[in-house]
């Protein structure tokens, strides 16, 4: 893995689990709907592990609840975009964007459990869109520079 794409991958993964840590600690429980909560309950049975997460303070307000909507679009993105084509990156960021977007649009049809709202849609759009940003300043700059000299019609002049 290149020191770009490993960057990269690192970022976006650190964010996802950032964005798990945040939709277990300060989302409401509903074991039937949400497997992972399921699993981490029926694990440890002796602790009340909703109580003890809830417990957790909010320093963020009101933005902490559209976190894991930018987290999970911000570092899927990452981790599977393209090291140094823009093209392919914005195609995978793009694509993220739209998948969770549609989730929640299809929440609001019913399609999907869950409650729609449309800061969540906006939240998934500034992930995709920082994740682009991101994955452009991250790109393996030697490989920019070639691009640049190989494609310069300065470069191919001669007197």
């Amino acid at each position: 893995m290149a020191s770009g794409k490993l960057k990269q991958f690192t970022i976006g993964f650190s964010s996802t689990l950032v964005g798990l840590a945040n939709y277990i600690i300060y989302r409401p429980w509903n074991k039937e709907v949400h497997f992972p909560l399921k699993l981490i309950d029926s694990a440890i049975p002796s602790i009340d592990l909703e109580k003890l997460c809830h417990s957790v303070p909010n320093y963020f307000g009101e933005l902490i609840g559209y976190a894991p909507q930018f987290l999970h679009t911000f570092g899927f993105s990452l981790m599977l975009m393209d090291e140094n084509d823009p093209k392919s990156q914005l195609r995978t960021c793009a694509g993220w964007s739209l998948f969770n977007a549609g989730i929640e649009v299809g929440q609001y049809f019913g399609a999907f459990p869950g409650t729609y709202d449309t800061k969540d849609v906006l939240a998934v759009l500034a992930g995709g869109a920082l994740a682009y940003g991101i994955g452009r300043l991250t790109a393996k700059k030697d490989n920019l520079e070639n691009k640049v000299e190989t494609q310069s019609p300065i470069s191919s002049y001669s007197p």
